[in-house]
């Protein structure tokens, strides 16, 4: 039997047997890489608040279709997205030398997409996609920087579509997404400018 055929039953069987089916991986934080603390950096106090702004599958990370393009299995997250995303950046801030506490700048983190989209030919490939913005403001609520930070993952050459691969593909994304919050040189100023007085000098 040809490889193409092959992998066409071997598709319409995993639909009889997954469809309806529900699929649960768990998101592991993008890993940290070595920082060194910013001069100053121990004077100023984050408090970081996250929100959930995904319009679209806010309980899924993945669907995978038939060729008639009815769903046949959901991929969903075993654990908090939206703790992962704020977690992750609380790690990445305490290794540029923030402290985690009140008394100093906001950071709100919208998440605004964390998902994985399976493109099917001879073989699968997966396609993530994680987008997040960060609002900066004073601790009077002056609103001091804003940006969006995106990554994108892809996984090739996949005999099927499965939650393992969605995931590896999601944490290539996040660890993209993540890396450009760390080396974002207008966050760092707009942070450490918190902690300057009037005169720019810091107290």
């Amino acid at each position: 039997m040809p490889a193409v055929l092959r992998h066409l039953v071997a598709v319409v069987v995993a639909g009889w047997l997954l469809a309806g089916c529900t699929s649960s991986v768990v998101i592991d934080p993008a890993p940290t890489a070595a920082r060194t603390p910013l001069p100053g950096a121990d004077s100023v106090r984050l408090t970081l608040i996250a929100s959930d702004r995904r319009v679209v599958a806010r309980g899924e990370l993945a669907t995978v279709d038939n060729y008639q393009g009815m769903p046949m299995l959901r991929i969903a997250a075993a654990n908090d997205i939206v703790y992962l995303v704020r977690s992750t950046l609380e790690r990445e801030f305490k290794a540029l030398g923030f402290g985690i506490g009140s008394g100093g700048p906001t950071v709100d983190i919208f998440l605004e997409e964390f998902y994985n989209r399976f493109e099917q030919g001879a073989l699968f490939s997966a396609r993530a996609n994680v987008r997040f913005r960060l609002k900066v403001t004073s601790a009077t609520g002056t609103l001091l920087y804003e940006q969006s930070y995106s990554g994108i993952g892809t996984v090739d050459a996949a005999v099927f579509a499965t939650g393992s691969v969605a995931k590896a593909a999601l944490e290539k994304a996040f660890a993209k997404a993540v890396e450009q919050v760390a080396e974002d040189g207008e966050l760092r100023r707009a942070l450490l400018g918190a902690a300057a007085g009037p005169s720019g000098q810091r107290p």
